[in-house]
């Protein structure tokens, strides 16, 4: 609606006076700040105390096992910056996780997210689709995507 496209317009605005950060990995390597050939990116920012994060990252694990999953790839970003609480994380999903790359919050920063739960979708040029926080925003955004 007029919220998102405002919010897009602001995020395209600011794009252009920050460095686009790439997401570093915990398992190692980056990721870029764009989905790969045909499919589309979906950035799940979390926090280790967060129990709604926790149901967000329930629903993307049934997600996945249905129609349209395989064109979207998923990566959570920690927005908790100890390394034991990301480790656990990691061994809770069946996705990539990164680090919101240390101590700026570039990431969130970058992407205007507000609060955990929050869910962006990216496409393959890098455009920002969607930034939405709470669950009940992502049930919205997996529909959309085909689940």
């Amino acid at each position: 609606g007029a919220l998102a496209e405002l919010h897009y317009a602001s995020l395209e605005r600011d794009r252009a006076q920050l460095p686009v950060p790439a997401i570093r990995l915990t398992g190692g390597g980056t990721q870029a700040l764009r989905a790969a050939p045909g499919k589309l990116l979906l950035l799940d920012f979390f926090s280790s105390g967060c129990g709604w994060c926790v149901t967000g990252d329930e629903l993307l694990e049934a997600w996945r096992k249905g129609p349209g999953a395989d064109k979207v790839a998923i990566v959570s970003v920690s927005t908790d910056h100890r390394a034991a609480a990301r480790a656990k994380w990691t061994e809770a999903v069946s996705w990539d996780v990164a680090d919101d790359n240390e101590g700026e919050a570039a990431m969130t920063a970058f992407l205007k997210v507000r609060g955990t739960p929050a869910y962006c979708v990216i496409d393959e040029q890098g455009r920002v689709y969607a930034v939405a926080t709470g669950v009940r925003a992502l049930e919205y955004l997996l529909r959309r995507l085909g689940g």
